[in-house]
């Protein structure tokens, strides 16, 4: 039977995504393994795990690269739903996911809407920056509404919201955060 540090008891209480390894790299399943209650690190040098710096703790790797935040817009249902007309003001309803390990730190997501050029048939972007807050793991948040400008129906509006927009935050997955969209008009 294969002996594994104390830490591993840390690791499920706070929630880590790992997977144990023998000292040979095959991957332990739950039956082989032992939890001593005496953490020892064994090497302070960080190993390689798939190419991603990790710290080994007797035969225990945890993948850092794993325990980021990853933001992400989501549509809870069809997105011409996140379309509102209160007081006959147009509003987008953004919803923004964190679906990473750890809480995010604020950033700011950005809504492009294509409106028409006056006294032509021609459109161009129109971007708005929106505040977004930290945001927990597994929590989404509700942004905004933006404001739609009104010359971007033709009939409808079409429009790209990007979280993070400014790249301030490392992210899991860097290529979630765009959803493409369109409000009836």
């Amino acid at each position: 039977m294969h002996k594994v540090s104390g830490l591993i008891t840390f690791a499920l209480i706070i929630g880590f995504s790992c997977q144990l390894m023998a000292a040979d790299n095959t991957v332990l399943q739950p039956p082989q393994l032992k939890v001593d209650a005496n953490a020892k690190i064994v090497d302070k040098t960080p190993a390689k795990t798939l190419a991603t710096p990790a710290t080994q703790v007797e035969g225990l790797h945890v993948n850092k690269a794993l325990l980021k935040p990853d933001l992400l817009p989501i549509n809870p249902g069809n997105i011409v739903n996140n379309c509102t007309t209160p007081d006959n003001a147009w509003k987008l309803k953004i919803t923004v996911k964190n679906q990473g390990k750890t809480a995010s730190q604020p950033c700011s997501t950005s809504v492009t809407f294509w409106v028409t050029v006056p006294n032509t048939s021609t459109s161009e972007p129109k971007t708005i920056d929106i505040p977004t807050p930290a945001i927990a793991p597994g929590l989404s948040v509700e942004i905004g509404p933006a404001d739609m400008p009104p010359t971007c129906y033709r009939p409808d509006c079409t429009f790209k919201i990007v979280v993070d927009s400014k790249n301030q935050i490392d992210e899991l997955n860097e290529n979630n955060n765009i959803m493409s969209g369109l409000c009836m008009g």
